[in-house]
């Protein structure tokens, strides 16, 4: 190549500052940037509940729609408390009827607002009483999606066993998927 042809290229330098060790993340945040408050350690209750499988009374499973509210709260109570109503459907046999539940404590795998609970979630129960002394017994479980959907964390799950000297008549076991809304 002639020597005027590299009169059009000249030599650039490009220079770069030395890698350094991996740099360490910050912090995960404790608040989100609208200053709401969060948490990962929570605990919620089950309210006061009718769950009615329906259909003839038969030990074939039918449709069980359900109604229940949840109370929801972080455990150094910061946040304040909030109640979702959880519509949904699904299968079961039975009905109960069932008092307030104790407050249960469960984690969320990052820190979450309370709001972030709002979303789907699935209820498996079994509950089975006799009235007058003899007792009752039930277990709930409410696995819940929305942490999921809206902060990217582990679905969470609250569990309630219970038993008590005193019960209504009946007996239920339901599975359901639905809403905290």
């Amino acid at each position: 190549m002639p020597k005027s042809t590299w009169a059009l290229f000249r030599r650039v330098d490009v220079l770069f500052p030395p890698a350094v060790g991996p740099s360490t993340p910050p912090p995960p945040p404790t608040e989100s940037p609208t200053g709401a408050c969060t948490s990962k350690e929570w605990a919620a209750r089950l309210l006061p509940r009718l769950s009615i499988v329906v259909g003839p009374p038969s030990p074939v499973p039918g449709p069980a729609p359900e109604l229940f509210w949840v109370e929801i709260m972080d455990r150094k109570g910061r946040c304040g408390s909030q109640r979702f109503a959880y519509v949904a459907g699904g299968v079961g046999v039975g009905f109960s009827i069932s008092g307030e539940s104790d407050w249960v404590e469960f984690d969320t795998s990052i820190k979450i607002r309370i709001e972030q609970f709002h979303g789907p979630a699935m209820h498996a129960g079994f509950s089975m009483s006799v009235a007058g002394p003899l007792g009752a017994g039930s277990w709930d479980a409410i696995t819940m999606y929305g942490p999921r959907l809206n902060a990217g964390a582990d679905p969470p799950v609250a569990i309630w066993p219970s038993l008590s000297w005193l019960g209504s008549p009946g007996g239920e076991v339901s599975l359901t998927q639905g809403m905290l809304n």
